[in-house]
């Protein structure tokens, strides 16, 4: 479970550490995280990121609960939690929990019309 402290942490990144954190995140555990600095880290979680987009795309652009809030204003402070608890939790479901924050960060930096722009048009 991510903590308050802990999003505020992340969202205080720019993307490329976003990626970078997401990258460290992955390979924690592992051998290859070894010989790897914070480039390393950053190509690793963003070309992972690049190759898991279809299976996101498919999980949150077609979610009703999710595309149901494209047009809405984030400044509702509700609104921007429970958008960011829905996507978060479909991350979950797709890829598992390591990286998920991170992953739904980067997706609603990028912005829910746009990542889903190609959902929009079907």
């Amino acid at each position: 479970m991510t903590t308050s402290d802990e999003l505020l942490e992340l969202d205080e990144l720019d993307d490329d550490e976003l990626f970078e954190e997401l990258g460290r995140q992955l390979l924690s555990g592992t051998s290859a995280a070894g010989p790897l600095d914070g480039s390393g880290f950053r190509s690793y979680g963003r070309d992972w990121f690049q190759t898991k987009l279809p299976l996101l795309r498919e999980g949150i652009c077609k979610n009703r609960v999710i595309s149901a809030m494209y047009d809405k204003r984030y400044e509702d402070v509700i609104t921007s939690v429970s958008l960011f608890a829905d996507v978060s939790k479909v991350v979950e479901e797709k890829l598992g929990y390591a990286g998920s924050t991170a992953v739904t960060m980067l997706i609603l930096r990028l912005g829910l019309r746009r990542f889903c722009a190609d959902h929009l048009s079907e």
